[in-house]
This record gives C-alpha cells, sequence and structure tokens, in this order.
C-alpha cells in the first residue's frame, strides 16, 4: 500500500447510522443466522473455538 493510499483510508470517518433498536435488531438476526449454523463449540483458555460444515467445495 502506497503512503497517499494509507492517508486516504486513515482520514475516513467511521460512523453507524443505525439507532439503537435497529442496531439490537440487527445483531439479533446476524447471531441467528451464524450461530444456527455451529456444529460444535469448545471454550478455550482465550476465548472459543467454533466448528461450521465446509461448503462442499
Amino acid at each position: 500500500m502506497h503512503q497517499d493510499e494509507h492517508q486516504a483510508m486513515t482520514d475516513a470517518p467511521i460512523a453507524c447510522s443505525l439507532t439503537t433498536p435497529a442496531l439490537r435488531a440487527r445483531e439479533h438476526v446476524l447471531k441467528r443466522e451464524i450461530f444456527v449454523g455451529i456444529q460444535e463449540m469448545r471454550e478455550l483458555p482465550d476465548g472459543y473455538a467454533l466448528r461450521f460444515p465446509g461448503d462442499g467445495a
């Protein structure tokens, strides 16, 4: 990455226009979509290991 590209990326503000109720609703949908496919969950000393099915590719 060139210096000017890096500078342009860091100048862009990060913002979210979702309201708190919209954020909660989106979080609920994403959690349901992500966690429904978990085949195995193991607790690790520093977090969790999740196993998902392969895509057959």
